[in-house]
């Protein structure tokens, strides 16, 4: 019983490898595919690493977090995490993180007892050591102290 190889157009070289008995096969990926990512796969691959790298940073935002730990976790390099965030989020990984940080340190001053509970415990609970650098950047974010908001 002999095979029967698809109708496609003869060439010298297909006839050459008939004679010898090797069929040969076509290629499943057409030629005429694009070889490079377009700008929407790129843009969505882009995308994908945003939110890994976010759902990292939120997962781990009491550890001590660097930018070598956040491209890590999501097999990039430091640059092309910077460059994405930019792109994306108009902001640094690590001023992310440290806005993730001072919203958390804002949500517990809220819910926190005035009696037990200062602004510095809560400061060095979410990763400022300064707690003067920690109240300025709680004022600029939220128009007052850190203190007012403990104390309402």
């Amino acid at each position: 019983m002999r095979l029967s190889i698809p109708s496609t157009p003869v060439t010298p070289e297909r006839d050459r490898f008939q004679r010898h008995g090797v069929t040969v096969v076509e290629s499943p990926f057409p030629a005429s595919a694009p070889r490079e990512l377009t700008s929407i796969d790129r843009c969505a691959a882009e995308s994908a690493l945003l939110r890994r790298a976010i759902a990292f940073i939120e997962a781990n935002i009491g550890r001590d977090i660097a930018l070598t730990d956040v491209a890590a976790a999501v097999f990039i390099t430091p640059r092309a995490l910077q460059y994405t965030f930019r792109r994306h989020l108009n902001t640094s990984p690590m001023e992310y993180v440290r806005k993730v940080r001072i919203d958390q340190a804002h949500r517990q001053l809220l819910a926190a007892d005035p009696a037990t509970t200062t602004v510095q415990t809560v400061a060095t609970q979410w990763g400022f050591a300064h707690t003067g650098r920690f109240s300025a950047l709680y004022r600029r974010t939220y128009g007052r102290n850190p203190s007012d908001t403990l104390r309402s």
